[in-house]
């Protein structure tokens, strides 16, 4: 298997918030995958913060875990910095 290049994603607060669940819990990624209804590697997936749950996944983590990972600790990310700048507003003809 090769190697990705370039730099890995940061992960988000619920990425790390579910792998300490997981670990606290001695819960496997399968387990925890067949409680929320995704993969395993999906679940992984989540974990690196490689991913980010679409909102009905989001719901379900904070439903199956009674609140500790929010909904919000996967959707409210910093917003990121521009790499090239803003376009000119357009003016009216």
């Amino acid at each position: 298997m090769a190697k990705r290049s370039g730099p890995r994603p940061t992960p988000s607060l619920g990425s790390v918030r579910l792998e300490k669940f997981l670990a606290k819990r001695g819960l496997t990624l399968a387990q925890f995958a067949f409680v929320v209804g995704v993969t395993k590697g999906h679940v992984g997936l989540l974990t690196q913060g490689r991913v980010t749950p679409s909102l009905a996944l989001a719901i379900r983590i904070e439903e199956r875990t009674e609140g500790a990972i929010k909904c919000a600790d996967w959707t409210c990310q910093p917003a990121k910095k521009r790499s090239r700048p803003a376009a000119a507003p357009r003016t009216a003809l």
